[in-house]
């Protein structure tokens, strides 16, 4: 198979020097993405934003929009500091210039065996605003934009994660979580095709 076809490769001199959990390929069954960004006024009400990426080999990449409360997410740059902008790893920012606020930006990675449900399906008072398929390099990315009040969002794609909140407004609280999730085959039966570069779409 092309080694453009395939969804990663890396040798073992690369691999010795790394962290984490790593997989075979033809292991993984399905992959996501899922950011979540909260904002809750003073008076309690809460809103948000939302956009889920789900890939399996055999199919596009799809990625839904969802809305809570009638959240919108504002389209065009997160607005953060230039200086952050191009920098590449996880960027986490939290700027408060209020009394009683809250931030928190989260980033987690679910591990799952393919028989498992999703757990962290949007649900409630979430609504579906948009779904299609993943083309491009695009990133992914939402944003709440409450104006003299602040800003709130977070982003993933070209070699950045990032997340940030900037808050004006007394007692408002806002929340960025981004959860990535894999889907894995049981153990003992046969393996996928080697799973290709559409899983993971726009998010090099």
């Amino acid at each position: 198979m092309p080694a453009q076809a395939m969804l990663a490769y890396a040798d073992d001199a690369v691999l010795e020097h790394l962290r984490g959990r790593y997989v075979n390929a033809g292991e993984i069954v399905k992959f996501g993405v899922q950011m979540v960004t909260t904002w809750r006024t003073p008076s309690g009400q809460m809103s948000g934003v939302a956009q889920e990426l789900i890939s399996t080999p055999q199919g596009q990449a799809t990625v839904t929009q969802y809305a809570l409360n009638g959240g919108q997410s504002t389209p065009g740059p997160l607005g953060v500091p230039q200086g952050l902008q191009s920098t590449q790893g996880v960027v986490q920012l939290s700027q408060q210039a209020a009394d009683s606020t809250q931030t928190s930006n989260t980033i987690l990675v679910d591990i799952n065996n393919s028989n498992s449900t999703n757990n962290n399906a949007l649900t409630g008072n979430w609504q579906v605003k948009s779904q299609g398929v993943a083309t491009g390099n695009a990133s992914m990315a939402v944003m709440i934009d409450q104006g003299l009040a602040g800003r709130t969002g977070q982003s993933i794609g070209q070699g950045q994660v990032m997340q940030f909140s900037t808050l004006a407004a007394n007692n408002v609280a806002t929340a960025n979580t981004l959860r990535v999730q894999l889907w894995l085959r049981p153990q003992g039966t046969a393996p996928l095709s080697i799973p290709s570069r559409a899983m993971m779409i726009g998010l090099r």
